[in-house]
């Protein structure tokens, strides 16, 4: 196997060529978050990693030593993968970082992880079709309740947000009084989260159920994000899948809380709502919109990186500017080319303040 060889200029761990078996093929995915362990460290610069299961021979001129642990994101340039390093272990450390480091290894967007879980399902329904009236294809038809449709209007977005199963145990708490309303329960039982712990339970062992199991912690990764975004008080992002290229990528959604800075200056005075959502889709590349509603004016900046989605956002920016103001406020449409880096910046899933703070990783580069 080709070694591993490191750059102490960005911090990169820099893997040559092919030759990985077909379980580290599999994790070593461009844009992966993977965890690892030093297994051997002779000094010499070269090191033996853990990586899954994997064994992998290294060389480095960053300074590991034998039994520390890794979170390293997957960089891919043509046949060349990077594995950039985000966080080493501390020997002390909070219960929340403790937590973190033990999800976020394995952690992917939620579309993705739905995408899969969904081919999974359709591969024992096609393989065994009684499994479609199991709690496989119960699963799978309940997936797609979860997915953002084109068109959604507000109601369908706040409907969609409340049942991610991101609250999924606040809305247990909320639920289980002798006084909680009956529609609080029935909403319970059909939030993600509710979902997949009982596809769990009640699915035999096989790679729908591990696919099941995935999911399951790339959404509970979500829940400690967020935690960690709560205790920096920083806002929550919102993960939902969207439709893209036969499966589904994922939208973040941010909500900042109202700035009530323009509050109290007049009779038409109000609060300024802000709402930024990021997605990437197959055929556009990522895209950002970032909304600023006042009392009478809303400002759309859309951002991307693809110079050919900007002439289309362009050409249809007077019919979405029609579209949003429905005739009742002003709407200001802004489209703009910015490099791919920075289309996503500040909503990516673990560019949180409570995270550099704590030494969990480095999203700095």
């Amino acid at each position: 196997m080709d070694p591993i060889v490191a750059s102490t200029a960005v911090h990169l761990i820099r893997a040559v060529g092919q030759g990985f078996g077909t379980d580290l093929s599999t994790v070593l995915r461009d844009g992966r978050i993977i965890a690892g362990e030093v297994l051997q460290s002779p000094g010499d610069g070269t090191l033996l990693l853990a990586i899954g299961r994997q064994q992998v021979p290294a060389r480095t001129s960053v300074a590991l030593d034998a039994g520390e642990t890794f979170l390293a994101r997957v960089r891919e340039e043509g046949t060349t993968l990077f594995l950039e390093l985000l966080g080493l272990s501390a020997s002390e450390e909070p219960d929340l970082v403790r937590a973190l480091r033990g999800v976020l290894g394995e952690s992917r967007p939620l579309g993705e992880l739905l995408s899969d879980l969904a081919s999974a399902l359709r591969a024992e329904i096609a393989a065994t079709p009684e499994a479609e009236r199991g709690p496989g294809g119960v699963l799978l038809a309940g997936l797609e309740e979860h997915a953002l449709p084109s068109g959604a209007d507000g109601e369908t977005l706040a409907r969609l947000l409340e049942a991610t199963g991101l609250r999924h145990e606040a809305q247990l708490v909320a639920s289980s009084g002798a006084t909680a309303a009956p529609e609080r329960r029935a909403r319970l039982a059909d939030d993600l989260k509710a979902k997949l712990l009982t596809a769990l339970k009640d699915l035999p062992g096989g790679p729908a159920h591990d696919a099941v199991a995935k999911a399951l912690s790339g959404l509970e990764s979500e829940q400690l994000l967020n935690l960690a975004r709560h205790r920096a008080g920083e806002p929550w992002v919102w993960s939902l899948p969207v439709p893209d290229a036969g499966g589904w990528t994922t939208a973040r959604v941010v909500v900042p809380p109202p700035d009530e800075g323009q509050a109290g200056k007049g009779a038409e005075a109000a609060p300024v709502h802000r709402l930024t959502v990021g997605v990437s889709f197959s055929n556009t590349g990522p895209v950002r919109a970032d909304l600023v509603l006042g009392a009478n004016a809303l400002s759309l900046r859309l951002s991307v990186a693809d110079p050919r989605v900007l002439a289309r956002l362009e050409g249809d920016a007077a019919a979405l500017a029609l579209a949003l103001g429905g005739g009742q406020r002003t709407v200001h449409v802004l489209p703009r080319v910015v490099p791919r880096d920075e289309v996503l910046a500040g909503i990516d899933p673990l560019d949180i303040r409570y995270l550099r703070e704590h030494h969990l990783m480095d999203v700095s580069g």
